[in-house]
This record gives C-alpha cells, structure tokens and sequence, in this order.
C-alpha cells in the first residue's frame, strides 16, 4: 500500500513538473510575440530580429502600410527582417505605394497577396535575398516599376502574378530555379540587367511584357521554360554590337523583332498652363535607359498628371520610363479655385457640364481647360467629371 503510494505521488509530481514546464515554455512563447504601433512582431530564433507577421486590424487595417525598420520592445531593440507568411495577405483597404525597409532580407509566401490598394512603385531594397511564392501575387494596384535588385537569390513561383507594373527591371546574378511562374500575366517592359548571366527555368514564362530590354552583351542563358508562351513578337532591344548574338543565342532566336540600342532619343516635357510649374529630367537620353521626370509646382498651383498626345500616362509627379523613342509630355497643373471649370471662364456652372460633353462627343471646342475639367481628379475626362461638376454647382461653390 506504501508503495503504491508512493508511485501516486511520484505520478503526481510527473505530471505537475511537465505541467510546469509547460507553463513555463507557453510564457516563453508568449513572451517572443509583441505588437507596436499596429502591427504584430515575434521574435526570431536568433533573439535580435524580429518578423513581421500582420497588422492589428488584420484584413480590416486600411490606409498606407509603413513598416519599421527597427522596433523597440521592453527596453530591446529589434531589427525587421522577415516579413512572415500571409502577414498582409488580403488586406485589401492599404492603399498607396509601399516602401520595404533596407533590414529585410525575407519576403514569405504570400506575404502581400491580394493587397491591390498599393499603387505607385514597388521599391524591394538590395538588402532581400528570397521573395516567397505568391507573395505579391494579385497586387493588380501597382501601376509603377519594379527592380528586382542582384541580393535577390530566390524568387518563389507565382511572386508577382497578375501584377501590372510600367516596367520590370530584373538584375539577380546567383539565382536558383523557381517552381512555376513568377509572373504569370505581368504586364509591363521587362528589362534585363547588365550583370545578368543566366535566367531561371520558367521564370518569366505567361507573362504579358509588351517589350523586353536587354543590357547584357552576352545574351543571358535561358532556362527551359523561361520565355514559355510570351509574344515572340514584341521588340527586344539588346546592346550595340550584340545582335547576331542574341539572334542566334538559345532561348533567345525565337524572338522575332530583335534590335539593337545604338540610337539617341529626345525626351522634352513642358509645364501647362504656362508660369505653372517646371519639369526636371528633359534632354537626350541613350535607348534603353531610364529617364525620370520631376514636375515641380509654382506657388499657388497643385500638380495633376503627365499627358503625352492628351492622353493621362502618369499621376505621380516623379514619372520614371525606360526610354525606347523620343516622347513630348506634358505636365499639367492646376490653380485652386478653378476645379470643374472646364470652359475657363473662371466660374462653374452649367456651361462647364455642357463643355464637357461636348469633349466627350468629340466637339471641337474653342477653350476646353482639361485639367480643370477632370472635376474628380482621376486623371480621365468622363461621366463621373459631370457629376463632380453638378455638385460643385448644388453646393455654391462655383470656385470650389
């Protein structure tokens, strides 16, 4: 009966120790999760950085996402270096652009997907070394460029599917094969860095690139699969001296339109009206390169958008493409007081409804003010600018 007793208690104490250790190992655990300033960190193993795994308000968050480059928690300080899988994924409500601090060296699968409010660039800092599978996959908002810089080692398949950049710039020098396609249905130009020596299997295979720029002069190896199902017809520009081997270059001859970069192109922007503002970045510029034009607003004056032919191509007032002919911008301004005003006449009224569709009907019309007439400021001229215009009557503010 001793005996026996002594086992229970020996039983007993088994099971309060591991009980024990338990609890101790959960407030462990505990401990290495913190939230600051909205959004959720746990600590990784090495004790001194940190992951970011997701915002406070989860799919609900909205607005722009800013993620720290450093946190401090209980008096230590953490440096960011993984964004954790699924952190972001589905926060539809962020919106405008997205800026990954230079600490990240891992971007997790599906980190950002399905988050299309982001706009603008997408700047990924030479510090990141792996972009997880499908971890941009859906950011359809992207409107701007993206460099893909040579940290970059690892690229998971589907990373920037269905996105819809200006241009692509792809510079990873040690790079290993990716399951399936990293862009599948990218838009944009593809641009190929200098440094480039070999491209992975079935990298770019699907993608929508409605022009491929190449700056090696040794045409780069293509893995199987690389270019699978892209246009063979869209230009591809290659440097000078290196057509014959790109023509004839695996992966590469099935190119049909292949050319080389030996031109100068003219790139000229004007500031309209005129006294409005100016514009940085016009002159010569060697096929191929990037150019980038800065318009810069006179006092009393707010920038709208860059017109190239009366056509909206930008609304960022920093404007980056990658030179293939000579273009003439414009950078449109606008002067408070005069929105909805599309006649010019200095006041809003039903004049200005009829003037704007008469420009939708295609009338030719003796003053027509297109910035004042884009009354909702989405950078079109529509419906929807007749609409902003009756509520700027309805409401008396005929000089808003």
């Amino acid at each position: 009966m001793k005996s026996n007793t002594l086992q229970l208690k020996g039983s007993v104490s088994a099971v309060l120790f591991v009980l024990l250790l338990s609890a101790v190992g959960m407030t462990k655990a505990f401990a290495q999760s913190f939230t600051m300033g909205y959004l959720n960190y746990s600590v990784n193993d090495d004790g001194t950085t940190v992951t970011v795994n997701g915002h406070v308000d989860g799919t609900e968050a909205t607005g722009e996402l800013v993620i720290p480059e450093m946190v401090t928690y209980n008096e230590l300080t953490y440096s960011v270096t993984t964004i954790g899988e699924w952190a972001f994924g589905a926060c539809f409500g962020f919106n405008g652009n997205l800026v990954i601090p230079n600490s990240v060296t891992t971007i997790s699968d599906c980190a950002f997907c399905y988050c299309n409010g982001f706009t603008g660039n997408l700047v990924i800092p030479n510090s990141v070394t792996t972009i997880g599978g499908s971890a941009f996959y859906y950011c359809s908002g992207f409107n701007g460029n993206l460099v893909i810089p040579n940290s970059v080692t690892y690229i998971g398949g589907d990373a920037f599917s269905e996105c819809a950049f200006s241009s692509v710039e792809y510079n990873m020098t040690d790079c290993a094969d990716i399951s399936w396609s990293a862009f599948f249905y990218c838009t944009g130009q593809l641009i190929i860095g200098e440094n480039v020596e070999r491209i992975p299997a079935n990298m770019f295979q699907f993608a929508a690139f409605s022009l491929i720029i190449s700056h090696a002069e040794v045409p780069p190896i293509v893995g199987e699969g690389a270019f699978h199902s892209i246009d063979q017809f869209i230009p591809v520009y290659v440097p000078c001296g290196s057509l014959s081997d790109y023509q004839n270059a695996e992966g590469w001859y099935v190119f049909n339109n292949i050319f080389e970069c030996c031109e100068v192109k003219e790139i000229t922007a004007v500031a309209a009206p005129a006294n409005s503002g100016t514009v940085t970045g016009t002159g010569t510029y060697e096929m191929g390169t990037t150019c980038t034009l800065t318009a810069i607003a006179n006092e009393g004056y707010t920038f709208l958008y860059w017109t190239e032919d009366e056509t909206v191509v930008s609304t960022d007032a920093t404007f980056s493409f990658v030179v293939i002919e000579d273009r003439n911008l414009v950078a449109n301004f606008r002067l408070p007081g005069v929105l909805g005003d599309a006649n010019n006449d200095h006041v809003v009224n039903v004049a200005d409804v009829q003037a704007v569709a008469a420009y939708l009907y295609e009338y030719n019309l003796p003053i027509f003010n297109v910035s004042n007439a884009d009354a909702n400021l989405d950078g079109v001229i529509d419906i929807g600018d007749i609409q902003a215009i009756m509520m700027i009557i309805q409401n008396n503010y005929p000089d808003n």
